[in-house]
């Protein structure tokens, strides 16, 4: 019975100590709380919205959650979810509505008379049947977030460029083919989420400075706009799921850039402008058909994260040992035969996947990464076993798959 209970710990060890690996880089890769911006929304128990809160000007807004609650002095209606096949006119009746919920409905289309909601901060309309919007809808100039998600809308007209206070924009999943020029006009625009449409070109972005995350992932784009690189507020680029071949040198711009996902592209090669971006902590670019990194990607001394896996790099810069802050490191399935003798620079590395390439060797200061506790080495050429002894000698405390 005793030695059963230690084949059985013997067996769970690597399992444990590869799971609180993950959740140390889980917990690290968090990004860290920023203050309150836009809308706070809070629900009772049961998810019934109850108020939301314009975190810019600080206000309350208690929620009516049925028509028969409106009133002369109720500010924010929610009838999220309330099986609703037309737009309820009714609402029109209350100008003074800072705040309107509709989503999760089956609403196909919405009166020109929404002009009348000339007080709207925030529009939610997500998730309905619509196809296209009336040109009113672009007079709501008090608006500061809007909600199109889900709809089928494959295009915007220059209308939008109105929304002059617009600070918020979802059009997530909407069959979007185009958007116009006039996109770039909304100087206020902080969040732009236009995940999972079908555009294959984006207008200049020049003018949104004060944008901070992105989301451009699960389209067609086949180039970003030259001009990103204005967009000196940007803290998160997702551009993952594309048909980019390369991103444009103005990208070593974004100094505020903290987070880089650009998976599942085409890209063939990293401008060295890239190593510019001093702020970056995360850099995912898996699943694309890089040969190598460009030289400057060393200077990147925030990044936490690289995850160049599923590529076809045959080579790693010199320079990729400056990466003092970086914690986890995966280039599983490439074609490297070799790594560079500054990967032993890599001090602060937990978690470092090189499996399914072609290694036949390791550098011989492995042993310098004293805070390596994960180490994936699967599916290359059989090490020399004197080799592998070595190693687990000087990596007593670290788990190696071979």
């Amino acid at each position: 019975m005793r030695l059963l209970s230690v084949l059985l710990l013997l067996f769970i060890l690597p399992f444990v100590a590869s799971a609180q690996v993950m959740e140390e880089l889980r917990e690290k890769q968090q990004p860290t709380p920023i203050p309150c911006k836009g809308f706070k929304e809070s629900s009772l128990f049961d998810g019934t919205p109850a108020l939301i809160r314009d975190c810019e000007t600080g206000e309350e807004f208690y929620f009516a959650t049925s028509l028969d609650q409106l009133k002369a002095g109720t500010r924010a209606l929610s009838l999220r979810n309330s099986n609703l096949s037309t737009f309820p006119v009714e609402i029109l009746k209350y100008p003074q509505l800072c705040i309107l919920d509709l989503s999760s409905n089956l609403i196909a289309t919405i009166p020109p008379e929404i002009r009348k909601l000339k007080n709207l901060r925030y529009l939610n309309l997500g998730n309905n049947s619509i196809v296209s919007l009336p040109n009113e809808i672009w007079s709501l100039h008090a608006l500061k977030e809007l909600y199109l998600t889900g709809n089928q809308i494959d295009s915007l007209p220059e209308g939008l460029g109105q929304l002059k206070n617009l600070q918020e924009l979802y059009l997530i999943n909407c069959g979007l083919q185009r958007l116009p020029a006039s996109l770039g006009q909304l100087t206020h625009l902080r969040v732009l989420s236009i995940t999972g449409n079908r555009l294959t070109a984006l207008p200049s972005l020049g003018g949104l400075t004060q944008l901070e995350d992105l989301e451009l992932g699960r389209n067609k784009l086949q180039a970003l706009p030259d001009d990103i690189g204005k967009c000196a507020s940007l803290q998160t680029l997702n551009i993952s799921g594309n048909q980019l071949q390369t991103l444009p040198a103005s990208i070593g711009q974004l100094k505020a850039l903290n987070w880089l996902f650009a998976s599942l592209n085409k890209i063939s090669v990293l401008p060295p402008e890239l190593g510019q971006m001093s702020s970056l902590k995360t850099l995912e670019i898996n699943d694309n058909q890089l040969i190598t990194l460009p030289e400057g990607v060393g200077q990147l001394n925030k990044l936490s994260t690289l995850d160049a896996s599923y590529n076809r790099l045959e080579r790693l810069p010199d320079d990729l040992g400056n990466l003092t802050s970086l914690y986890r490191l995966s280039l599983n399935r490439n074609a490297l035969s070799a790594l560079p003798a500054s990967t032993s620079k890599l001090t602060s590395l937990r978690q470092l996947e090189l499996a399914a390439n072609r290694l036949a060797t390791l550098p011989p200061d492995l042993k310098n990464m004293t805070n390596l506790a994960y180490l994936s080495l699967a599916n290359n050429p059989p090490l020399p076993k004197e080799l592998v002894e070595q190693l687990k000698k000087d990596m007593p405390k670290c788990q190696v798959l071979f």
